[in-house]
């Protein structure tokens, strides 16, 4: 399956120096800036593509541009909706599928029993889960899913990334909880803040991450950039993600590293 939107992958550095340091930077572009603080699923990546509000097809991640159709098991995720209210021509959101850690025991202690190899983590048996032949097995693994991205959306338009996910939660969609704070303090303040709290998330992560996309521009179709801050104990670390080309130029000039 060929990704109408690219499913990018992110970029890293380790303190909050760099994080000021960026935000610093990207001021110097822009006379607004706002993030969105959120926690980050360690999961499986898809892309759930909707026509005239029906469930169309679901694809992995891949390699961001390339993905495997995993449409029939992503069917058997109660949380993914098959019929949206608005019926948008076209409508593809990014989300995170995730085996919840109660879930996870239960069925490692399940196997155990049967004298079966139990899964390393979360996340590994959330992904063969997914990739499973027959989705009668899929359907029984209980996985879950975090919408945290709208990747395409035919007919709307939005002017912050916050603005997208308050738009996915109207439209049935089990949508990340974020955070709207316009200063980079604020956003370190956050970050801390869940990290003290992941041990009460219902997912489980090899990092708890902070998730930070900024919007720039005028909509879906215009430019945007990503800003992923991450923190796992005493280590913070800041992921970007940058997309259509006058966003990166203006990074550029600002000697921002894209991907």
């Amino acid at each position: 399956v060929t990704h109408a939107v690219p499913l990018e992958s992110l970029e890293d550095s380790f303190s909050d120096a760099e994080v000021v340091d960026f935000d610093e930077k990207v001021r110097e572009q822009l006379e607004h800036v706002e993030y969105s603080v959120e926690p980050k699923v360690d999961g499986l990546s898809v892309a759930l593509e909707y026509r005239d509000g029906v469930f169309v097809r679901g694809a992995t991640r891949g390699d961001g541009r390339v993905g495997e159709d995993v449409t029939e098991n992503l069917r058997t995720i109660q949380s993914i909706p098959m019929v949206l209210p608005e019926k948008l021509p076209r409508l593809i959101v990014r989300g995170e599928v995730y085996m919840a850690k109660k879930v996870f025991a239960a069925l490692n202690a399940e196997r155990e029993e049967n004298g079966e190899q139990t899964f390393a983590n979360p996340r590994n048996a959330a992904a063969g889960s997914l990739r499973q032949l027959d989705p009668r097995i899929a359907a029984k693994r209980r996985l879950d899913i975090a919408v945290f991205n709208l990747q395409l959306a035919e007919g709307r338009t939005f002017t912050t990334h916050a603005e997208t996910l308050a738009y996915l939660r109207t439209q049935k969609f089990k949508v990340i909880g974020n955070k709207v704070v316009d200063n980079v303090q604020d956003a370190l303040a956050e970050i801390r803040r869940l990290g003290e709290e992941r041990a009460e998330l219902p997912f489980q992560k090899a990092l708890l991450n902070g998730e930070l996309p900024q919007t720039m521009g005028g909509g879906i179709g215009q430019s945007r950039m990503c800003v992923y801050l991450l923190r796992k104990a005493h280590v913070g670390e800041v992921q970007a993600s940058l997309w259509p080309q006058d966003v990166q130029d203006a990074c550029r000039k600002a000697n921002i590293q894209l991907l």
